[in-house]
């Protein structure tokens, strides 16, 4: 990954306020690779951000959807990039289960984290191809379809 890009300096940032080393070589293997605190508070603040945000666009009479993103690491394929990053994998493993149990319940949430069926990544982060790209657009534009129509159908009612 580029050491200059936004996604490697948020990561970084990321891992540094959550005091993750980079190569994860201070884990305990037999704990979770975060602090349990400090998970709860990631997800619980990404679970406010939605909630609010879905409030401000209904409000405004719109539909907000919430989007768990792919990585690598929730990828159903195998990927040809090589982990450079362990602690990536180890923040996905902890925090995608705790993200969906916890917005399963958030009317925009669509969890799109195995939605891409082939290898389209360019890093061992978030980066993708031009196919990735449209596979992924296709998806969204889909749950935009639904959820319209779910929306159109409820006003009805």
């Amino acid at each position: 990954m580029v050491q200059n890009s936004f996604s490697y300096n948020v990561t970084k940032r990321l891992g540094r306020l959550l005091h993750i080393s980079d190569a994860g070589e201070n884990r305990d293997k037999n704990q979770p690779s975060m602090q349990c605190k400090d998970a709860d508070e990631v997800v619980e603040n990404l679970i406010r951000n939605w909630s609010a945000a879905s409030a401000l666009v209904r409000k405004k009479g719109g539909q907000f959807i919430c989007i768990l993103q792919p990585n690598p690491h929730t990828s159903s394929v195998r990927t040809s990039q090589s982990l450079e990053h362990p602690q990536w994998k180890l923040w996905t493993d902890d925090l995608y289960p705790m993200i969906r149990q916890r917005a399963k319940n958030l009317q925009c949430f669509v969890d799109l984290s195995d939605v891409l069926k082939f290898d389209p990544y360019l890093d061992d982060c978030c980066h993708i191809n031009a196919e990735g790209n449209k596979a992924i657009a296709s998806a969204i534009n889909s749950t935009i379809i639904k959820k319209s129509s779910e929306q159109s159908s409820h006003l009805k009612k």
